[in-house]
């Protein structure tokens, strides 16, 4: 049992570290005996493997163990658990199921206590770091989980539909930086629809999405500042929104006005894989996380801690760790 901390963290660096060769056998080998031993997160980690699978280390792609080790993190009150596993119910039309640990995991309080290891009166050097990493990827978690949440309610399933529940979780969910959850209610105050229509509140939105990464919201943003509603009309900036969303994927076909004579010009841009998708379920990690810059680091903790969570929901591990650090210090929240 004391080993499956340290089990864990090193299978962990083995594949994620920047400065460590990559070496998905020795991972695995290390998470099995760390989610044999009954360390939840090992359990959550070795399940996202068998998830896809891994060439490299010979294990095949075998979604009932990841099913089952999710399962068994999550009756642990194991947060990204509660997440994936709500996930892997809705892929399946499970939708009630799906909604159950949804609502769980969106309503669980994020963990603050000085240790996971309640049992352990000192820790040690590996339990501070899972800590730290644990606490990290459950501020992700949650946003996902409160986004989530709000799609069940939006769309009635395996719930029923509450446009009220709907836009407070996709209210928090935008407040934890989650680019689908802002998308949406931008397109809700663009259209006045479930609230009083408001240009202003829906540029905002599209913008803090569209800034995430987010391509619809990209060319959402771009039509709104084409159109001059909620602020001035700039057509050069929406012809580079448009350019954006193009690049991440968007696809649909704009005739921009570019001056008010009538002259204009046809430009060609997305009209979603989804919506097509929704932009790949519109997670909030990136395909690549993006690297700290030091100097991008804000000197204000609390900037600081802004900064560090953006990077962390958009996947970097090293920020993962300095957001959970933070948390357990109470430094920048």
């Amino acid at each position: 049992q004391q080993f499956a901390p340290a089990e864990a963290i090193l299978a962990h660096l083995y594949l994620k570290a920047d400065d460590a060769p990559r070496n998905e056998a020795r991972a695995v080998a290390l998470y099995q005996k760390a989610a044999g031993r009954g360390l939840d997160e090992a359990q959550v980690d070795l399940a996202e493997l068998y998830m896809t699978g891994s060439v490299a280390a010979n294990l095949p792609k075998d979604l009932l163990k990841a099913k089952a080790l999710f399962t068994s993190a999550a009756n642990s009150e194991n947060l990204r658990a509660r997440v994936a596993l709500g996930n892997l119910y809705a892929a399946g039309g499970e939708h009630a199921k799906a909604f159950e640990w949804h609502e769980k995991a969106a309503n669980q309080v994020l963990y603050s206590g000085p240790s996971l290891f309640s049992q352990k009166k000192e820790l040690t050097p590996h339990q501070v770091l899972l800590n730290a990493w644990s606490n990290a990827a459950d501020v992700v978690a949650m946003a996902q989980a409160q986004f989530q949440l709000a799609q069940h309610y939006a769309r009635g399933q395996g719930t029923t539909r509450n446009m009220d529940e709907a836009l407070r979780w996709y209210d928090k969910a935008s407040d934890r930086g989650v680019p689908a959850a802002q998308r949406e209610l931008g397109e809700f105050y663009a259209q006045g629809k479930w609230v009083d229509q408001d240009y202003v509140k829906a540029r905002e939105l599209f913008e803090r999405a569209a800034k995430n990464g987010d391509a619809e919201a990209q060319y959402k943003l771009a039509r709104l500042i084409e159109q001059g509603k909620g602020g001035p009309r700039d057509v050069k900036a929406a012809q580079s929104w448009y350019a954006k969303a193009r690049q991440n994927g968007y696809i649909a076909t704009r005739t921009v006005q570019t001056a008010p004579a009538g002259t204009s010009r046809v430009m060609t841009y997305p009209v979603s894989a989804g919506s097509a998708g929704r932009i790949a379920a519109n997670s909030v990690n990136a395909a690549q996380p993006p690297a700290i810059e030091k100097q991008d680091i804000p000197a204000d903790p609390v900037q600081a801690f802004q900064y560090y969570l953006k990077l962390a929901q958009a996947g970097n591990t090293d920020a993962m760790a300095r957001v959970g650090f933070l948390y357990r210090k109470g430094v920048g929240v």
